[in-house]
């Protein structure tokens, strides 16, 4: 079950001896999935595990088959830095390194990135795909992790040994200027819904450490604040500002504000657990950002 290093092996990876059924999930996610609409534009999932020295993109070949109908796009890409820095990507050697390896949707609004030391599955949200919660999302990842799992098993390769699971929301906050928001995240106050429309000059990006709580020790939640323009992004406002556009050139503000959450696992942890609590860790940071009336502009429940 555990490897020298007391990761968990994912033959029980979703709970004590047996798989974690769609009850077991709904169950852990209904009670904070408290918006009707949420700012939510981007969704990113990934399990990390210890490299896998004999994976190739070959061994994939049954998922691409699997997969063709939902994510016919498919795509080899330099691979991303390993997150292990004692780990190398080596060129010159008697086998060339792994790719990252894509499978996306017709529309690009689905994407799983896989390569020898992580699993990843982005989702992109638009005013017509919205963001569905995070219980049919982890459902989702759940099933096409195992999917990799078992083509693992299939091309002789072992069951990757997790080491972490990560995962970050992306909101986009149309007609917020990154200067107001920036200084409201830094400064540790709430942003309000006078803070929208306000247009300042230049552009602010910051990045926020959020310390672990003490119920989750192990969880730690990065806040990311990021200039963009309407157009730019996905807009989720219910007024057009017609008059701001024109006084502006074009140039209304809008912000993205992104929240990740890193957990790292530990022998004996349950890695689809410790996800859900990476989740609701942000969730909560995710509500502390905001006051009331901007909660209730989004259907706060």
């Amino acid at each position: 079950m555990y490897d020298d290093f007391g990761s968990y092996r994912t033959s029980v990876l979703y709970g004590q001896g047996r798989q974690l059924d769609d009850a077991d999930v709904d169950s852990m996610s209904a009670e904070h999935e408290e918006f009707a609409r949420p700012p939510v534009s981007e969704v990113n999932l990934t399990f990390w595990f210890e490299t896998i020295y004999t994976l190739s993109a070959l061994h994939l070949s049954t998922l691409r088959n699997a997969w063709a109908n939902e994510l016919p796009r498919v795509e080899e890409k330099a691979p991303l830095a390993p997150w292990n820095p004692t780990d190398s990507i080596t060129f010159v050697d008697d086998k060339w390194p792994m790719p990252a390896c894509i499978f996306a949707s017709k529309e690009r609004e689905k994407q799983i990135l896989i390569q020898a030391d992580r699993f990843g599955l982005t989702w992109y949200f638009t005013p017509n795909n919205r963001y569905p919660g995070f219980a049919e999302l982890s459902q989702d990842f759940k099933r096409r992790f195992e999917e990799f799992t078992e083509a693992l098993r299939e091309s002789g390769n072992e069951d990757p040994t997790l080491v972490r699971a990560t995962i970050e929301y992306e909101n986009y906050l149309d007609l917020f200027d990154s200067n107001i928001v920036s200084r409201r995240v830094v400064a540790g106050e709430k942003i309000t819904e006078a803070d929208q429309d306000v247009v300042t000059e230049g552009t602010t990006a910051v990045r926020k450490h959020v310390c672990p709580t003490e119920k989750n020790s192990n969880i730690t939640l990065l806040v990311g604040v990021d200039s963009t323009r309407r157009g730019e992004g996905i807009s989720f406002a219910a007024s057009a500002l017609d008059t701001a556009d024109k006084n502006n050139d074009g140039k209304v503000p809008a912000t993205l504000l992104t929240i990740s959450g890193r957990a790292d696992l530990s022998k004996g942890d349950d890695p689809a657990e410790r996800l859900q609590q990476a989740h609701d860790e942000l969730y909560t940071l995710f509500t502390q950002l905001f006051d009331d009336s901007l909660k209730s502009s989004w259907g706060e429940r």
